[in-house]
């Protein structure tokens, strides 16, 4: 299974640990470690980064998905831009998760 590595940000001050690895079979396990923290995770495997964490709305109910920096998009696969308006939009996978938190979601910022 592939390694993953969450590195947090400090956020107004607080003291968060640096990172945290784990190991899954795709990254959407971030989305459970990144809840308790209030700031921006970014997710790794190995020495690229995938993508980064962050969330937003009136009580941080909307979580954004952003980056893929260095990595070549095919072209059936949605831009930065669109997955996000698709994750603000609350719009869901054919099971019904939210489409921020569906592990095939995030599995298009992978390789």
């Amino acid at each position: 299974m592939p390694r993953y590595r969450l590195i947090f940000t400090s956020v107004r001050g607080e003291t968060v640990p640096e990172t945290i690895d784990f190991t899954a079979p795709d990254p959407g396990q971030a989305l459970q470690f990144a809840q308790w923290h209030s700031g921006p995770t970014e997710v790794w495997t190995e020495d690229r980064k995938l993508f980064t964490l962050s969330r937003s709305g009136n009580n941080d109910e909307v979580w954004i998905i952003s980056g893929n920096q260095g990595r070549t998009r095919q072209e059936s696969r949605p831009t930065e831009r669109e997955f996000s308006d698709r994750v603000l939009a609350g719009e869901t996978t054919p099971e019904g998760l939210p489409v921020a938190a569906a592990p095939e979601a995030m599995r298009q910022w992978k390789e």
